[in-house]
C-alpha cells in the first residue's frame, strides 16, 4: 500500500472532493446573494437618496421662487413708494419755486423801504412847509379880514 490508495480511502476523496465542490457552490451562491442583498441595499439606499435630492431641491425650488416673488413685490412696493415720494418732492419744489419767483429778493426789498422811506420823509417835509404856509395865509388872511372889518366898520361909522 505504498502509493496505492485503498477503494475505501479512494471513495471518501471522491465525497470529500465532492462534498468540497457543494461548499464552494454554496459558498459561491452565498457570496453572490450577499453580494446582490448589498447590491440591492445600495440601489434602494440609492433610489431614497435621489428622491431625497429631488424633494429637497423642489422645496429649495419652490422656497426660490416664493423668496423671488416677496424680493419682487417690496421691489415693486418700493419702487411705488419712490415714485409717490418724486410726485410730492416734485410738486414741493414746484411749490417752492413759485414762492420764489413771487417773493422780492431781500436787496430790492431793502432799496424800495429806503426809497418809500425817503419819500415819507419828503412827504412829511411837503406837510410841514404845507402847514407852515397855510398858517401864514391863515395869519394874513386873519389880518386881512381884520383891516377889511375895520375898514367896514369905519366906513359905516362903527368905528372904535
Amino acid at each position: 500500500m505504498s502509493g496505492e490508495c485503498d477503494k475505501d480511502t479512494l471513495s471518501r476523496i471522491a465525497v470529500l472532493e465532492n462534498l468540497l465542490h457543494v461548499l464552494e457552490e454554496h459558498l459561491k451562491d452565498r457570496m453572490d446573494s450577499g453580494f446582490l442583498s448589498g447590491e440591492k441595499a445600495v440601489s434602494t439606499a440609492m433610489t431614497a437618496q435621489e428622491k431625497a435630492i429631488a424633494a429637497a431641491l423642489v422645496a429649495q425650488e419652490k422656497q426660490t421662487s416664493s423668496a423671488f416673488a416677496s424680493s419682487e413685490k417690496a421691489v415693486m412696493k418700493a419702487e411705488e413708494a419712490q415714485k409717490e415720494y418724486n410726485l410730492r418732492s416734485n410738486e414741493f419744489r414746484g411749490q417752492l419755486d413759485d414762492q420764489a419767483k413771487r417773493l422780492m429778493p431781500r436787496v430790492e426789498c431793502e432799496g424800495r423801504l429806503k426809497t418809500l422811506d425817503s419819500s415819507v420823509v419828503a412827504l412829511q417835509i411837503f406837510q410841514s412847509n404845507l402847514m407852515g404856509k397855510m398858517a401864514i395865509i391863515a395869519s394874513i388872511g386873519g389880518v386881512i379880514g381884520a383891516v377889511v372889518m375895520a375898514i367896514i366898520a369905519k366906513w359905516i361909522g362903527v368905528a372904535p
